[in-house]
């Protein structure tokens, strides 16, 4: 591979905002027959729990912190066979993150407004229950005045249990009515 078609592969790699990929010598002595890999991480940035899974079985995926950025990333590492080659891939915890925290933030924001239009149409529906039972009330209250100055007499029956409601108006028509002939007659 010429050092111009890697560094082009290289340059097109693209894993997004907030991620980085890496190839990188291995440690191995053979790869010094590799100039190509003149990109070796540095020993300072070595990881030991990334080269001891690296050994254990050429690859690691997890969480740790980069020395470079000083904050968490999650890296995938995987050593390539036959070459003296380990690519790796990470993205810091803001980038991983941040499609959930989008996605989080939309479903808070629909459940808040879903919520909010229930409680206002639960709110708007007592009202209109609370108003009609004031005009209930207001209309009861109109029909037993109505009732209790009428000077006829009105009798209020059920079915099963008889005489249910007798107004006062028919105590003054039973009492006029019974007077009435006796009066008629002394003038």
């Amino acid at each position: 591979m010429e050092i111009e078609n890697f560094d082009r592969l290289y340059r097109t790699i693209d894993v997004g905002e907030g991620a980085s990929s890496t190839f990188a010598r291995a440690m191995a002595p053979s790869s010094r027959g590799f100039p190509i890999l003149a990109r070796r991480v540095d020993a300072n940035f070595a990881n030991p729990e990334i080269s001891a899974a690296l050994e254990r079985e050429s690859r690691f995926t997890g969480w740790t912190t980069s020395p470079i950025l000083n904050e968490r990333v999650l890296v995938s590492t995987v050593a390539v066979r036959g070459f003296p080659l380990e690519v790796l891939v990470g993205a810091t915890e803001g980038a991983v993150l941040a499609p959930w925290h989008s996605e989080a933030s939309r479903i808070f924001l629909r459940t808040v407004l879903t919520s909010a239009a229930m409680l206002a149409l639960i709110a708007l529906a007592a009202w209109g229950l609370a108003r009609r039972e004031r005009a209930l009330q207001r209309k009861q209250r109109q029909f037993r005045a109505m009732i209790e100055h009428s000077s006829d007499g009105v009798i209020l029956t059920r079915p099963e249990t008889g005489l249910f409601y007798a107004s006062p108006g028919l105590e003054t028509h039973a009492r006029l009515h019974h007077r009435g002939p006796a009066r008629t007659r002394a003038l």
